[in-house]
């Protein structure tokens, strides 16, 4: 036998063909690493997903055209959203167009958020009957995930808020709010500050 050519085998593969979060809450952070394994490729991979809750290395650079080797890399799960994740990271060679495919899963579970509140007191004199600065000083609540406050008075025929949302100031005393935040599908009802 003459003149016999070998020729490596191309191939991109991965470590972990499925990364799996299991249970995970909303809003939380996770990484995971992961390891693509190649033969015989030629410059660059480039990474893709269709999913805006994963963030992962764009491309990974290959030494030299032929190369062989590994490169280590990782994929940040953010969910936003609760139920069953799943999604596919796509590994493509631009040159060669060879692929790699990762499955990545999680049981992403409602997340927790707070009530960050900073309320002012403030003394209002006998004869005003609504003022534009309690908005400023009772009504600047936020959710840590950003959902709607609601406000409520705190047994007070003192005052209420109109359908404006305005405080409304009908004697003298003193006025408790809380604010409060319900939750949704993704996101646990907030303690009540």
């Amino acid at each position: 036998v003459k003149d016999i050519e070998i020729t490596p085998a191309q191939f991109i593969r991965s470590s972990t063909p499925t990364i799996d979060f299991g249970e995970i809450t909303a809003g939380s952070v996770e990484t995971k690493e992961f390891t693509i394994s190649y033969s015989n490729m030629q410059s660059e991979f480039d990474l893709t997903t269709s999913s805006t809750q994963l963030t992962l290395a764009n491309h990974i650079m290959v030494n030299d055209c032929g190369s062989w080797g590994e490169e280590k890399n990782h994929v940040t799960f953010k969910p936003t959203t609760a139920g069953e994740f799943n999604e596919t990271i796509i590994i493509k060679d631009d040159i060669s167009e060879k692929t790699c495919t990762i499955q990545v899963k999680a049981k992403v579970i409602q997340g927790n958020q707070q009530i960050v509140w900073t309320p002012k007191t403030t003394e209002l004199n006998a004869s005003s009957d609504w003022c534009s600065d309690c908005e400023l000083a009772t009504k600047n609540a936020y959710s840590t995930v950003s959902l709607p406050i609601t406000y409520t008075i705190v047994e007070s025929t003192n005052a209420y808020f109109d359908q404006n949302g305005l405080l409304v100031i009908n004697q003298p005393g003193e006025i408790t709010i809380t604010a409060s935040q319900e939750g949704n599908e993704n996101f646990k009802a907030a303690e009540p500050v």
